[in-house]
Parts: structure tokens; C-alpha cells; sequence
């Protein structure tokens, strides 16, 4: 097993499992090889001790070690190929919003934001990211490679930051049109700024 192996939908558990402070560290090996394996728990709490050290000693690195990888130009899901877009000032507003959304919890949401961005090639042809098939878009990143996928957000989120600064003022215009408050939008502003300059490889 190595990270080629995992997909964006594992990774999300994985990520929320490295997190976890209130657990001890074979704990967390017991929930990993759960999601791994897909095993329910009790039945990892029955492994015989040989079995138990195998698999964990299989997919423990994915507590510690870093993702490898680089952004990716494609992304390849089954028989369904993307393009990553890689230049915020040619998206469009509702795609703006719908990762201003989903950006506050960038690893939960991974795939969503990765939803937003991708644009599906047919025949060698981009495609425009259409509105109606974002569920669509969405289940195939949740079932992509995370070492195709995590470089890309990494990358899309320093340059996705960068270019929210320079649209602060209408960012911050666009949601009190919604209903809060200015103090409200800076501070949700603020907050996802900080958490996109956060989004780096795991610790």
C-alpha cells in the first residue's frame, strides 16, 4: 500500500483521524485500519494480534508521512478525464462563491472545491464547468487519487488567496447583499483567508 492507493474520499478520513487529539495512537491505527480495510471496528477489536500489527504496519505511514506529488495539468477518474483550472480571474461568479463556501473547510470539502474548478475534456476537448453536473464532478474527485488531487488544491488555494485579496471589497459587497452584516463578511472573509493560507501538507 502507498498513497497511489488512496483515494480524496479516504484522505478526508485519514486527514480528520491525524487530527484527533483525544485518542491514543492505537486507537487511531484501529480506526485506520477500519477505513482501510473497511472493517467494522469490532471486528478489528477481534484480529488476532499477528493479523493486527500486519495491517497496521501497512497503512501506518499514512499518519505521519507527507503526500507526494505535483500539480497535476489532468485528472483521471475511471474512464473520465478533467483539467484543472489553474487561473481564478477566468472563472466565473457563481464559482467564486461556491468555493468561498466550501473553502472554509478546505479538506472536508475537497472535493467540492475541486468540483468547481475542474473542466471535463471529451475527444481532447475542454469542456465548460457546468453548473448541473457538479454532483457528478464531485463523486468522480472524491474517487480520485489524492496524490493527483492534493498538489492541485494546495496550488489553487495560494493562488485562489491571493486573488481574493484583490477582490476583497466586492467579496465583501456580495455578502452583505446576502443579509450579514459588513463585520460579519470581514470576519467570514478573514477566516477563510487564513484557512486557505493554511491548506499545506499535513503535519
Amino acid at each position: 500500500m502507498n498513497w497511489n492507493n488512496i483515494t480524496v474520499r479516504q484522505f478526508q478520513q485519514i486527514a480528520s483521524l491525524r487530527n484527533r487529539k483525544d485518542i491514543e495512537e492505537v486507537e487511531q491505527i484501529e480506526l485506520l485500519i477500519s477505513i482501510m480495510y473497511n472493517i467494522d471496528i469490532r471486528e478489528v477489536d477481534d484480529m488476532p494480534l499477528p493479523k493486527f500489527n500486519k495491517l497496521g504496519k501497512q497503512c501506518g505511514f499514512l499518519l505521519t508521512e507527507k503526500i507526494p506529488g505535483k500539480p497535476p495539468r489532468y485528472i483521471r477518474v475511471g474512464k473520465r478525464v478533467y483539467a484543472m483550472n489553474y487561473k481564478p480571474h477566468t472563472m466565473k461568479h457563481r464559482q467564486y462563491i461556491e468555493i468561498s463556501q466550501y473553502a472554509i473547510t478546505p479538506v472536508e470539502k475537497m472535493h467540492l472545491i475541486l468540483a468547481s474548478l475542474v473542466e471535463p475534456v471529451k475527444f481532447g476537448i475542454r469542456r465548460k464547468n457546468n453548473v448541473k453536473d457538479h454532483a457528478l464532478y464531485a463523486e468522480d474527485m472524491a474517487q480520485a487519487k489524492v496524490t493527483e488531487v492534493y498538489h492541485a488544491m494546495v496550488f489553487f488555494c495560494n493562488l485562489y488567496s491571493s486573488s481574493m485579496r484583490v477582490m476583497e471589497p466586492y467579496l465583501i459587497r456580495t455578502m452583505t447583499e446576502t443579509g450579514v452584516t459588513e463585520s460579519q463578511a470581514r470576519e467570514t472573509f478573514q477566516t477563510l483567508i487564513n484557512t486557505l493560507d493554511g491548506f499545506t501538507q499535513p503535519q
